[in-house]
C-alpha cells in the first residue's frame, strides 16, 4: 500500500491494523502485522500481513483493499502523486516546433520541409543549444 510522503507512518499502521481486525474473515492468531517496506521517491510503501480462513471463499483480499481505501479516505490520507522532471536543452527549438505544428503548413502528416517528423533534437554538443531550463510538474490522478 503506497501513501504520500508526509503521512504519519504510525497512523497508517494503526489504520491498516484496524481494518484487518475489523474484518471477521481475518484470523486473530497469528495476529495481523504491518511493515513499512520502503521509502519511495514520492511515497511510503506499507504491507499488511493477515492470515485468512481459505474455507470462507475468495474476495477477502478485495474486501480488505476496499476497506483500506475507505479508511484512508476518511482519514484524509492521500495516495502519492508522481513527480516528473523535464529538462529542456533548447527552449527556442521547442517553441519553433510548436509553432510549426500549430501552423497551417503542418497538416498533421508532414512538416513544411516534407519530413514526417518536424525536426531532430539538437545534439548535446550543439552550440546553438540554450542553457538548460528545468521544469517541475506534479501529475494528478488520472480519471477513467
Amino acid at each position: 500500500m503506497s501513501v504520500a510522503r508526509g503521512c504519519d507512518p504510525r497512523q497508517i499502521r494503526a489504520i491498516l491494523l484496524k481494518v484487518a481486525h475489523d474484518n471477521p474473515d481475518v484470523m486473530t492468531t497469528p495476529a495481523p502485522a504491518v511493515e513499512l517496506e520502503e521509502f519511495g521517491a514520492d511515497s511510503l510503501e506499507f504491507k499488511l500481513y493477515a492470515f485468512i480462513d481459505l474455507n470462507k471463499g475468495g474476495g477477502i483480499g478485495t474486501d480488505l483493499r476496499i476497506a483500506i481505501l475507505d479508511a484512508f479516505d476518511d482519514a484524509g490520507i492521500r495516495s502519492p502523486l508522481p513527480r516528473t522532471d523535464v529538462t529542456l536543452r533548447n527552449i527556442e527549438w521547442l517553441r519553433e516546433v510548436v509553432e510549426e505544428y500549430a501552423s497551417d503548413s503542418y497538416n498533421g502528416r508532414r512538416s513544411a520541409t516534407g519530413s514526417s517528423v518536424p525536426r531532430h533534437v539538437p545534439e548535446r554538443d550543439d552550440e546553438s543549444a540554450q542553457p538548460t531550463t528545468r521544469l517541475h510538474r506534479t501529475l494528478g490522478p488520472l480519471s477513467a
